[in-house]
């Protein structure tokens, strides 16, 4: 299709997959992540199996000297952006609130909540919203078997791995496929919201493992 895709997030989990979809549709990819080793490698790896233009982008999302300096300048030598794919996120800690350290907290509120307005207000110099045909889409994906939850556990991979037995996770794949089908409905539908759960899970906690 060849529409130009900015996806944050993108060295692993949800953000690779929903990266490597586009690519796979014909898009053109802007792939940002802390990793330049990764970004690297994924952007040889895209290029070479797709054929489509993949640019490459550095980004701490929590670090909003970081998003002004640098998003700006990466859409514009990319030729603009179609689609924003707001996926970076991450999670600290299981612990009940009272349990939890203030810095886990901080880092989240840092990275998904400011980091998602840092990078939607820098691309919405690139659109606009509801007086034109820009649509907004949130998806709420359930239990994913990503990397996420080891870095949720500071690294411990055994506590991450048993998040996931047991039960039938959604494998970033899947979300990326729902990612996909919502862009590519026709401009007269918009998808305001998704809701994506595991076989087994009926909302948030709530997972019924075997």
């Amino acid at each position: 299709m060849n529409r130009k895709i900015f996806v944050t997030g993108a060295t692993s989990g949800i953000g690779l997959e929903c990266a490597r979809a586009f690519a796979q549709d014909g898009d053109n990819v802007l792939i940002a992540g802390r990793r330049a080793d990764r970004l690297a490698a994924i952007k040889e790896d895209f290029e070479q199996q797709y054929g489509i233009r993949v640019d490459t982008l550095v980004l701490d999302v929590s670090k909003r000297e970081d998003v002004d300096a640098k998003v700006k300048p990466a859409i514009e030598a990319f030729g603009g952006i179609d689609v924003l794919v707001n996926n970076a996120g991450l999670a600290q800690g299981l612990d009940p609130f009272q349990d939890s350290t203030v810095e886990d907290a901080v880092t989240m509120i840092n990275t998904n909540v400011l980091g998602l307005l840092y990078v939607t207000k820098a691309v919405l110099t690139f659109m606009d919203t509801i007086a034109t045909d820009i649509k907004v889409t949130t998806i709420q994906p359930g239990i994913v078997e990503t990397p996420f939850s080891e870095v949720r556990f500071h690294g411990d991979a055994e506590r991450a791995k048993s998040v996931y037995a047991g039960i039938d996770a959604i494998q970033p794949e899947d979300v990326a496929d729902v990612v996909l089908y919502v862009t590519n409905q026709p401009k007269r539908l918009q998808i305001s919201d998704v809701t994506i759960m595991a076989n087994q899970q009926a909302a948030g906690f709530m997972v019924h493992k075997k």
